[in-house]
């Protein structure tokens, strides 16, 4: 059974789009179960992968402890748009287990409607002030460069 397990880990793994495909024609209790046997990265880089209807069933009916941290592995787009899927119960239960830095992006994507532009941004993208000077500005630009996106 443990080679079972493996092989199972490793196509995940080498094959996420191919086991996403492979755990949407399952019933969400099956895929699911799938998941828990996944660390929470792979389990996210399968989810992504996934309808997001039907990732957001198969998280939903995990443990609270284990959605967070799937859901907090994931991109914070693919992360928001699942979110967006649960009742607000389970996310008012998931969101505040969720660390910090992450939870509070995630809550300012959730505040804009789906398919607007307010839900697709990077709310970590570089912003500076308008008061600020063309000298100024490279020099900020310079001290959080993985913010600036171009």
């Amino acid at each position: 059974m443990e080679s079972y397990n493996f092989l199972a880990k490793q196509f995940a793994e080498d094959h996420p789009l191919d086991a996403a495909r492979v755990l949407e024609k399952l019933p969400s209790q099956d895929a699911s179960a799938y998941l828990t046997e996944l660390s929470p990265r792979l389990a996210a880089k399968v989810l992504q992968s996934m309808i997001y209807s039907n990732a957001a069933e198969c998280i939903a009916q995990l443990s609270p402890s284990r959605s967070t941290d799937i859901i907090a592995a994931l991109p914070l787009n693919s992360a928001a748009t699942i979110l967006r899927r649960f009742d607000p119960e389970r996310r008012a239960e998931i969101l505040p287990r969720i660390p910090s830095p992450v939870s509070t992006l995630l809550v300012r994507l959730l505040r804009y409607p789906e398919n607007s532009a307010g839900a697709f941004m990077d709310p970590r993208a570089l912003a500076l002030p308008e008061d600020i000077t063309a000298t100024e500005a490279p020099a900020r630009v310079r001290r959080t460069p993985r913010h600036a996106l171009y």
